[in-house]
């Protein structure tokens, strides 16, 4: 008799817990899909360094950039931690679309990229501009179109950074007009052949060459000229198609809370009042 009574407390016991595990999954399985994502924790981001003010490492090793704020605010605010990710420009798009990566922040929108990528209203706004050696200014100062561009000399750009949609039309449907340029995967690259004259100028983001030249960094001693076949243009935070629904729905709710409460713009205020 005793083992009989043993036997059938453990067996009560069991039940009690199945039942209670069964209760537990059943309230798990209707929470809000963004809130269970939210639990999961993680929020991996794309950062590169040498892309001062956008994001950059200071003398500490401390990820710091308009795009590191806004990232951890938006991952706080959506209720995740953000994972900083150091991955270089090509490899991230690549992970982008595939899902192993969440966010590229300030990207512009392509069709191409539209393909795997959900497009937050604007984070910021991009100004291409010709960066050059003094001598060279007066030229591009002069230059009003893409073949005027071109005519001053061989110019160095980016590999699979977009230049806007004439950019891009001209690019793929004129070799002549590819030819001109010096495509690289490593900007740096193309900033040592511009200061040995093997470039007449250099394709890149206004903000960040301004930021370099006054605290001087690698575009130190050299000039920007705007021109006008490259008009300022809103870039984007980039979301993965591959990320799960709930998990996009908190970030969406996220940006426009911190949107109508001017966080954004006040961290871009912030590095960009000088």
């Amino acid at each position: 008799m005793p083992r009989r009574r043993h036997t059938t407390a453990v067996f009560v016991v069991a039940t009690t817990l199945l039942a209670l595990a069964f209760t537990s999954a059943r309230v798990r399985g209707q929470q809000d899909p963004a809130s269970a994502d939210a639990a999961c924790g993680e929020l991996t981001i794309r950062v590169w360094d040498g892309y001062a003010p956008y994001i950059f490492r200071d003398a500490a090793g401390n990820w710091r950039g308009i795009e590191v704020e806004m990232a951890r605010a938006l991952a706080k605010e959506a209720g995740y931690r953000p994972r900083l990710v150091a991955i270089p420009w090509n490899r991230a798009m690549r992970q982008l679309e595939r899902g192993e990566l969440d966010i590229v922040l300030t990207l512009s929108k392509t069709p191409e990229r539209e393909r795997f990528t959900h497009f937050f209203a604007p984070s910021t706004h991009e100004q291409i501009v010709v960066v050059t050696r003094p001598e060279l200014v007066s030229r591009f100062e002069r230059v009003r179109t893409l073949d005027d561009l071109v005519a001053v000399g061989r110019i160095g750009i980016n590999q699979e950074v977009d230049y806007g949609d004439d950019f891009r039309k001209k690019w793929n449907r004129n070799p002549a007009f590819r030819a001109r340029f010096e495509a690289v995967t490593e900007p740096r690259l193309n900033i040592v052949k511009l200061r040995r004259g093997r470039l007449a100028g250099l394709l890149r983001d206004k903000l960040s060459v301004a930021y370099s030249i006054r605290h001087g960094g690698e575009y130190a001693g050299l000039r920007y000229v705007e021109l006008p076949c490259f008009p300022r243009r809103p870039v984007y935070f980039g979301i993965s198609k591959r990320i799960a629904p709930g998990k996009v729905e908190a970030l969406r709710r996220a940006y426009t809370a911190l949107r109508e409460r001017g966080v954004f713009d006040e961290i871009l205020q912030r590095w960009t009042r000088e």
